[in-house]
């Protein structure tokens, strides 16, 4: 072997972690251009991710791999040499060291990888474009915190590995799929080799993940910490994950021997108005569009006129990256976020927060008028993505003095987001911003019967108390014939259904009907709230007079207010009043436009994500079914709906259709006998929502992925013994079959039961002979 055709890559010490994407992706780029720029924040995995696809291109290249570190090259002017002597090009006696370079080049054929550019970005963006032109056969692979500009280059933005959402997580099983969590267990093993993800600390290690922004570098240096703290303790002292996270690597580069020096690279990379914006731009939670950027971090130093070049430049410079859509979010790791805030002094800090609550509050109002205007899939849409801004805002309220008010009138916008998707959230705000200002207000009394509205209890709390309180606001302001005091009357007639009072539910909201009718708003928020409340009002009507057994008049009303809801884009109402429609249908006995009526409504709420209409269309479609004869999908739905019911705690039903379900589940059940009810309802309850609504809708592409993930579960060697048992065989008899011993047969048997969910052999027969999830009940 030549010493030109010597291995030039090393040797990787620790184990290679996911990214299988990514490297295919990344080969087929350099196999469509010449230059390929891999970029991202430090930390990422850039360079290992460059070093693994170069091994695998080495035969490509006839083993003309080269790796160029520029991480501790300092001064450009010594680019070329650096990248002549490790192609072994000596320096010429005469003449220019870049010159020799590309006449070496010339005719070779090698793949080239230029690591760490960033701070030489101009004299390697010129190296290399010399290099393309001059030498057709050479291929480039650089890694860098921003691209190089050069003519042909193909970027590839390395994203953090995969983690776990701690807040959806619910098994370890679950946690242990992601590449994050793979790799700190992995390096955890190497300083703690008894270290592994349980049930006991299967949230703790998410939220370990999760708050490490999935960057490998971060994962690595946490995994030493694993050492002498447990995940808990680690999650416990993230709030300073700088001070933390300083066991790195010894003998490493030192901007990665501990994640403050890897992000301190990156800063000492940026230019003053790049830092001024990293700084402020760290205040928004989630991510922010240019509406918001530019309304809260402009100043004198960083004046509106460059705001958007300066973005573009903290992207290329993988600060921020830039997610697309109807409008460019750009969106910035946690990790660069807490560097960044800790740049900014307390003056600057209170000021910027503050601008940053006033801006929230503003879209909030806005919003609220585009919903009440019809546009409401856009206004929950932008809202939605605000989820994490309007969360710092309303923390501002609840704990700058004299700021609560400001946050109740920010949670009467956010309560018809609260009530479909985090009631629970929603009552925790209100909670808050009661307790932060007592003093009697408008925003107090709307504040107190919006917490009426959310049906979250803790001790000493009653619903009924909030609204007495509201109306002993009311007196003391002397609001009686205002909207707070109508809104008040809402609340109680809610308060009065769901209690199995519908009676009097109904005689309040046709009061609260008529004030509507005869009311004569005066600005512009009222008059888009009046057609709006009266729209809400008649759905509501409706549904107490069905449950007051007024059938008729119910329909009355639904037949009226649903062209008015589609014609004014008014989706969550329609959804409403057409589950209300088909209930209605069902105990007439039409079934099949009881059917037609329920899907239409659970499409509509998915289209929402308003887990609490979901709930209630897939309800009334396991009620339908079991009407309709087919008791295994009814089962299966019904499963489905405890379980989101169990996720949503703040569901809550009237008795009218609780007893309409109650019967329906009991013709399903018996039909169906115990066992095998038990056994389909097991399975709904270990549906998604997703799935479940693709089950209730019929879909078969998502039916379809949905048996797959059922098999994924289980290996080869257990999906051989589940086939086995339905047929029929034996623990005996499944040993005989597949070569093994009878204890090893019992112990795949016992993991298949626990892996499902399933308590005897008869419902993984019928597991498998339904496909693997369809029908789990014979």
């Amino acid at each position: 072997m030549t010493r030109q055709d010597q291995p030039r890559l090393p040797v990787d010490v620790t184990s290679f972690v996911g990214r299988g994407p990514e490297v295919a992706e990344i080969r087929l780029l350099l196999g469509e251009s010449r230059l390929v720029t891999l970029t991202g924040p430090g930390g990422v995995g850039k360079t290992r991710l460059a070093l693994r696809v170069a091994e695998q291109l080495r035969r490509t290249f006839g083993g003309r791999v080269r790796l160029v570190e520029l991480a501790e090259l300092r001064d450009p002017a010594l680019l070329a040499h650096t990248v002549a002597a490790q192609l072994d090009v000596a320096d010429p006696t005469h003449g220019n060291v870049a010159d020799a370079l590309l006449e070496h080049l010339a005719d070779a054929h090698v793949l080239l990888v230029l690591d760490n550019c960033e701070h030489l970005v101009d004299a390697v963006a010129k190296l290399v474009d010399r290099i393309t032109r001059a030498a057709p056969r050479v291929h480039v692979l650089a890694t860098s915190r921003e691209s190089l500009g050069v003519v042909g280059e193909a970027g590839f933005v390395v994203p953090p590995l995969a983690v776990p959402d701690p807040e959806a997580a619910t098994s370890a099983a679950e946690v242990l799929r992601y590449d994050g969590t793979t790799l700190l267990i992995d390096r955890a093993r190497a300083v703690r080799s008894d270290f592994h993800v349980d049930e006991h600390n299967y949230a703790a290690v998410a939220a370990l993940c999760r708050w490490l922004d999935g960057i490998p570098l971060a994962i690595e240096l946490a995994a030493v910490r694993l050492r002498s703290l447990t995940a808990e303790e680690i999650v416990d002292r993230l709030g300073d994950r700088f001070r933390l996270l300083t066991l790195g690597r010894r003998l490493g580069p030192a901007r990665h021997q501990t994640l403050q020096a890897t992000v301190e690279w990156s800063h000492a990379l940026c230019n003053p108005a790049e830092r001024a914006m990293w700084a402020r731009a760290a205040l928004f939670s989630g991510g922010f569009e240019l509406d918001a950027v530019e309304a809260v971090v402009v100043g004198d130093d960083l004046p509106a006129a460059v705001v958007i070049d300066v973005l573009d430049s903290l992207v290329d410079k993988s600060i921020l990256s830039a997610e697309g859509g109807e409008q460019t979010r750009y969106v910035m790791l946690e990790t660069l976020r807490d560097f960044g805030m800790r740049q900014l002094g307390d003056d600057e800090m209170a000021a910027l927060r503050r601008r940053h609550r006033d801006f929230y509050a503003g879209l909030l109002a806005t919003l609220r008028l585009q919903y009440l205007a019809g546009a409401g899939e856009a206004a929950a849409a932008r809202g939605l993505r605000e989820r994490g801004n309007l969360r710092a805002a309303l923390e501002f309220c609840a704990t700058e003095p004299g700021e609560a008010r400001a946050g109740m009138r920010m949670a009467a916008a956010m309560l018809t987001y609260w009530s479909a998707k985090a009631s629970a959230e929603g009552a925790r705000w209100l909670d808050r911003l009661l307790a932060a200002d007592p003093t009697p207000s408008r925003e107090r009394a709307q504040a107190l019967c919006d917490r009426a509205w959310l049906p979250i209890l803790r001790a000493g709390q009653s619903a009924t108390g909030f609204l007495d309180e509201a109306e002993q606001v009311i007196d003391e302001l002397g609001l009686h014939s205002a909207l707070e005091s109508i809104l008040i009357q809402r609340s109680r007639a809610a308060l009065h259904l769901f209690a199995g009072r519908p009676v009097a539910a109904t005689a309040i909201l046709a009061r609260v009907l008529d004030w509507f009718e005869n009311w004569e708003p005066t600005s512009e928020w009222e008059r888009a709230y009046r057609p709006y409340s009266m729209l809400s009002c008649r759905i509501v009507l409706a549904h107490t007079y069905s449950a007051a057994g007024e059938p008729r008049r119910a329909e009355a009303l639904l037949r009226e207010a649903l062209p008015i809801a589609a014609e004014h884009g008014h989706t969550a109402q329609r959804a409403v009043g057409l589950w209300n429609l088909g209930m209605l249908r069902l105990e007439d006995g039409e079934t099949a436009e009881a059917a037609e009526l329920a899907r239409e409504s659970l499409r509509l709420a998915r289209d929402l994500d308003d887990q609490t209409c979901v709930a209630d269309g897939l309800r009334l479609l396991s009620s339908i079914a079991a009407a309709q004869g087919d008791a295994i999908h009814a089962a299966l739905l019904d499963g489905a709906t405890d379980e989101i019911g169990h996720a949503n705690a703040a569901m809550i039903t009237s008795g009218w259709e609780s007893d309409v379900h109650a019967r329906h589940r009991a013709v399903a059940l018996g039909a169906l006998g115990q066992e095998s009810f038990d056994a389909a309802y097991g399975l709904g309850a270990r549906f998604t929502a997703a799935e479940a609504i693709a089950v209730a809708l019929d879909e078969r592409p998502a039916r379809a992925q949905r048996l797959a993930k059922l098999e994924r579960p289980l290996t080869r060697r257990q999906n051989q013994v589940a086939d086995l048992i339905a047929e029929g065989k034996s623990n005996r008899e499944i040993a005989d079959a597949l070569t093994i011993s009878v204890r090893t047969a019992e112990s795949h048997v016992d993991h298949i039961l626990s892996t499902l969910g399933f308590s005897t052999r008869t419902q993984i027969a019928t597991w498998v002979a339904s496909g693997r999830g369809e029908h789990p009940a014979t």
